[in-house]
């Protein structure tokens, strides 16, 4: 459906509820025309101011009854806003369709291309709720407001904070209707709540934006959010029958064969309960694709591929953009995930998903990638040279892998409320290498409000909750700017007690400690409960050449005296305050 304040009933909203200042010069007109008209007829001028008196106190009173724009919500523009937050810091925009969002009552889809991410989510009904749980130390409802928008009460962490008003004489879409900050990053909970007011019922929901912690006194470049994928407009098509559901048959050729006859804008279907096998060297390939969504709904897909090249990954990106993969349970089949022969047992090439050159706004959205062979998601510039961009992959699973998730190349990255559990060495592994133009590297790279259960089941290598290093072999070229880890949780570190040189290190173990230049690191309000046991000449996080550092809140036990942060080379700003190392 159409917005029907901003599409269709724009002019009459101008009449209908005109602003007190219209009103009156239009009165003072309507005096000034009838005057003139009755002098020429003769009418007395006493009778004529009388009558005119009396018209124009009506129109007075009529308008003082209206609900005036000064009294309604605010009209500050939502995008201005927006990039002052980013110029700032870290920010994740959650657009109505979100799944992160969860509704209550009916609520609608209205599309304008004035919205930010050119839909929003409006109702009618009293009661009806909207609410998003985060991680972040501000956020914002965007919506809009107009003639026909009414009150709602909006709800912190379950307590009353404020009834906003969203009447307005003139529609306007994408603006700021309420906003709350804190000192430090903590998750909360933000509901609106419509209150169903008579006359003017509706309440929209455009997007809600979550402020995360600053990047340092320096100002980086601003960081676009991800664009949600365009609504598919060649509809929703089916996976046919005649491919095999039941995991019986290897079905990559018929599958990608039909996959390949899609129109872009499709959604393709995968009916819930399925099960499609994948085999030979080919698992799905989405490569050359733009705005496609594949919708899993909850089917299984058993990778049995060869290993002989990257085509054996789950999914295969290349070239291709504004693609969205939502809703499978992939199996990788790989027995020795979770145990100490996880190590003798990988294969880079068979990975749950490769996104590489020249892929851009790519989303996995509650993706099971379970029993892995080589990364759970590996990001790179491999076949190319173009850095990916604008990945979001959250609420997803990923369980084994060499790494959890790899990133050798890529801007603008998203990782989000996902469970990264049993990764052999690192869970997230920030590392370029000289296989990438110029050595590659990474650029706004946001880790937030996700949990991981046990990584380094390698034993022989150190290995790490967060590490950002690149290989020695380019140093001097790889770039590494604005890296944010954010209230995430580590519920417990290393898998056995073997962990290459750092045995006994803590959950939130993380090296960046090369000696090439990291800028904007950010480090905060993460937890673990997994304890630190190392001598008090190790630290938990190594780092080095950090331009602008700030660790805060974080919650680390240390037993044996350990360092929380060892840094060496920092310079600019340097913020190491009110982390807990209580044992």
């Amino acid at each position: 459906m159409f917005d029907q304040d901003g599409a269709q009933r724009a002019s009459r909203s101008g009449v209908a509820r005109t602003s007190l200042g219209a009103v009156v010069m239009f009165a003072l007109a309507i005096v000034a025309t009838a005057t003139a008209a009755l002098k020429i007829h003769g009418h007395p001028r006493g009778r004529v101011g009388s009558i005119l008196a009396g018209s124009v106190s009506v129109l007075l009173l009529a308008e003082l009854v209206m609900p005036v724009g000064s009294v309604a919500a605010s009209t500050l523009p939502a995008k201005p806003l927006l990039t002052t937050w980013r110029s700032q810091s870290q920010v994740v925009v959650y657009q109505e369709s979100s799944s992160r969002i969860s509704y209550h009552g009916r609520w609608v889809t209205a599309r304008s291309t004035s919205y930010l991410g050119g839909k929003a989510r409006s109702t009618k009904v009293a009661g009806a709720k909207a609410s998003l749980k985060f991680s972040g130390k501000a956020v914002m409802w965007v919506g809009s407001v107009g003639p026909t928008r009414g009150k709602a009460k909006v709800y912190i962490d379950g307590k009353l904070v404020k009834t906003v008003n969203t009447w307005a004489s003139h529609f306007r879409p994408a603006r700021v209707l309420f906003q709350k900050s804190w000192s430090a990053i903590g998750t909360h909970r933000i509901s609106i709540v419509a209150s169903g007011t008579p006359g003017h019922r509706t309440v929209t929901l455009d997007a809600f934006a979550v402020r995360l912690a600053a990047t340092g006194s320096a100002v980086p470049t601003p960081t676009p959010t991800p664009t949600p994928t365009p609504a598919p407009t060649a509809g929703r098509v089916t996976v046919p029958a005649s491919i095999d559901r039941t995991c019986a048959t290897n079905v990559s050729t018929a599958l990608n064969a039909w996959i390949a006859k899609q129109a872009n804008g499709s959604t393709l279907v995968f009916p819930s309960g399925s099960c499609y096998r994948l085999g030979g060297d080919a698992g799905i390939n989405l490569s050359n694709r733009k705005n496609l969504t594949l919708d899993g709904t909850g089917s299984t897909l058993r990778v049995w591929t060869t290993g002989a090249s990257n085509f054996s990954s789950a999914f295969l990106l290349q070239n291709s953009s504004h693609v969205t993969v939502r809703g499978f349970a992939v199996d990788g089949g790989n027995t020795a995930t979770g145990t100490t022969g996880a190590a003798a047992a990988v294969n880079e090439h068979k990975n749950g998903a490769l996104i590489r050159s020249g892929c851009s706004f790519i989303e996995f959205d509650h993706v099971s990638l379970d029993r892995i062979f080589g990364f759970g998601i590996l990001v790179s510039a491999d076949g190319g040279g173009v850095w990916p961009s604008d990945l979001s992959i959250h609420d997803s699973l990923i369980r084994g892998g060499e790494m959890g998730i790899g990133i050798v190349a890529g801007r603008r990255i998203q990782l989000v409320h996902n469970a990264i559990n049993d990764s052999v060495y690192i869970a997230i592994d920030l590392e370029p290498d000289s296989s990438q133009s110029n050595g590659g590297g990474f650029q706004d790279v946001l880790i937030s409000g996700n949990d991981v259960t046990r990584y380094s089941w390698g034993q022989n290598l150190t290995s790490w909750f967060v590490a950002a290093n690149p290989q020695d072999a380019v140093l001097g070229t790889a770039v590494m700017d604005r890296l944010t880890i954010t209230g995430n949780r580590v519920h417990q570190g290393a898998a056995t007690a073997d962990n290459g040189n750092a045995d006994g290190l803590g959950g939130l173990g993380i090296r960046a400690d090369k000696t090439n230049v990291k800028t904007n690191v950010v480090i905060s309000d993460n937890t673990t409960t997994d304890n630190d046991t190392q001598s008090s000449s190790r630290g938990v996080m190594y780092l080095a050449n950090v331009q602008n550092l700030t660790v805060t809140g974080n919650r680390q036990p240390i037993a044996n005296g350990a360092a929380l942060v060892r840094d060496t080379g920092t310079t600019g700003t340097r913020t190491v305050s009110g982390n807990d190392v209580s044992p």
